[in-house]
């Protein structure tokens, strides 16, 4: 069995000598395949983050004129509350909106001004659900808010839809962006993977004839081609951590000297480690499988 072994092994660092530079090549490729991989998905999971943030602390403001009674306030307020999208409303009377705008004065503006003498409406803070939003999502809320400021008593509504619009856009062309790229990068180092091993099997086409004359297996064959898939992706996936180290620490150095942060962030940890070398590692044999398919007919 380990004699077996050693032949494959050895069989599959001959491929390598045969197309030293097609396999450096395939290395690199699946090397910085696999860094901007990473990246890409670190941007996209806190570009989420950020989504979830934004949605969590997204609220409207709905200002009613100041003549409104109590009763009128309790009866918008229950309205609000049935809206599909409404987690909690906050009522806010006359009163209490005449004592916030005071705190938001300096001392010197403060001075001698009576509660009443301070412009002030009452309000309803609406906070909405922190769920992702469509644009069904939207319309909807949109649709209430006109709805809502038809009612005599309401002065204005205000909320930041089209900045929270904006924001997702903007992150939904993000991950087409970086889905695609991703997409087009491995395609690209797989491709050289099989580029490399096609060049393998054309080279060694003799060899194989012989082995296949003498009543060599499939997989005996085609055993040293994976093997050599397996080793460039895993080369490439550890060329990839380097590359990420490098990276995380010229990072973290940037954020202590230049903005004196100190924050921590997980580009070679142990799990991400294990993602970086195994994606590599499946690239290579991908590349190998599907080159073998190709061009190795036995």
């Amino acid at each position: 069995m380990l004699y077996r072994a050693l032949y494959f092994l050895r069989e599959a660092l001959k491929n390598v000598r045969y197309s030293k530079f097609p396999t450096l090549a395939a290395i690199g490729t699946i090397a910085i395949s696999l860094v901007l991989l990473w990246v890409f998905a670190l941007l996209l999971r806190h570009g989420a983050k950020l989504e979830q943030h934004v949605n969590q602390s997204m609220a409207m403001f709905v200002y009613l004129r100041s003549a409104t009674s109590d009763a009128e306030i309790k009866r918008l307020a229950t309205t609000v509350r049935s809206w599909q999208d409404v987690r909690r409303v906050r009522v806010v009377g006359l009163a209490e909106a005449r004592k916030e705008s005071r705190r938001l004065l300096s001392p010197q503006e403060a001075q001698g001004l009576k509660l009443s003498d301070i412009p002030a409406l009452p309000y309803l803070e609406v906070h909405l659900t922190g769920k992702q939003r469509t644009r069904d999502d939207y319309d909807r809320i949109r649709d209430a808010v006109e709805a809502i400021k038809k009612e005599k008593a309401v002065h204005s509504v205000a909320y930041g839809e089209r900045e929270v619009r904006l924001i997702q856009a903007a992150l939904d062309v993000a991950r087409f962006l970086g889905w695609t790229i991703a997409i087009i990068i491995a395609i690209a180092s797989v491709y050289f993977t099989f580029s490399t091993i096609r060049l393998a099997v054309y080279a060694r086409q003799e060899e194989i004839e012989i082995l296949k004359l003498i009543g060599a297996t499939n997989l005996f064959i085609r055993l040293p081609f994976y093997l050599e898939g397996f080793l460039q992706g895993r080369a490439g996936g550890l060329g990839a951590l380097l590359l990420l180290k490098i990276v995380e620490n010229r990072f973290l150095s940037y954020l202590s000297d230049v903005h004196r942060l100190s924050e921590g962030v997980a580009l070679t940890g142990l799990g991400e480690s294990l993602y970086v070398v195994g994606g590599g590692i499946l690239l290579g044999m991908l590349g190998s499988f599907l080159s073998t398919r190709r061009f190795l007919r036995v």
